[in-house]
């Protein structure tokens, strides 16, 4: 199937992913003991997040979120708040919400994901910090400034420990941040 996928054959993959869907869940429901169980919830997850980004391929953003929805509330069930699959779904079903310009919506899941990446990763992570830019690029539409404002001082702050203050992802946080400033 990963084949299919890497060609670009979406529609195909679609219905491959579908029927490997309707497998699992088939052998979810037939398993016999909690681990069997277990795999066959987190594997059904994982069909539902890899169906939803081929749908996203395929321009299909109504029905790719709602494969998001469902896999992030198979996986919360099963793994810890801050397990990678949990959190990619998670800010995948967030740039779901945003890009359909539901910022109210796509908030708190961006929220979710970056304190899951804190927890996991610490502050100074990249990941954590990417995930701290996404909620302030929320917050900002939401015109939430003071909240933007504080996440982006707190990713620069970051990031110039880290890279210093002439990397590029420094710039471009402190761009952002400067942009926060001058719309409050």
């Amino acid at each position: 199937m990963l084949r299919v996928w890497n060609a670009g054959k979406h529609a195909e993959a679609e219905v491959l992913w579908k029927k490997t869907l309707e497998g699992f869940k088939l052998l979810k429901e037939a398993g016999k003991g909690d681990v069997a169980v277990i795999l066959g919830h987190l594997e059904e997850a994982n069909c539902m997040h890899d169906l939803a980004n081929c749908l996203l391929a395929q321009d299909k953003p109504d029905e790719a979120e709602s494969f998001f929805r469902a896999a992030v509330e198979e996986r919360s069930r099963i793994l810890p708040s801050d397990h990678p699959d949990l959190l990619k779904s998670t800010a995948k079903l967030a740039d779901s919400l945003w890009n359909r310009g539901d910022y109210v919506a796509a908030e708190p899941h961006y929220r979710a994901a970056f304190e899951g990446q804190q927890q996991a990763l610490g502050l100074s992570h990249l990941a954590t910090l990417s995930a701290a830019t996404d909620l302030a690029k929320c917050q900002q539409k939401l015109e939430k400034h003071a909240e933007e404002e504080a996440v982006l001082k707190m990713v620069t702050g970051e990031l110039q420990q880290q890279k210093g203050p002439d990397d590029a992802d420094t710039l471009a946080a402190t761009a952002a941040l400067a942009q926060s400033l001058s719309r409050q």
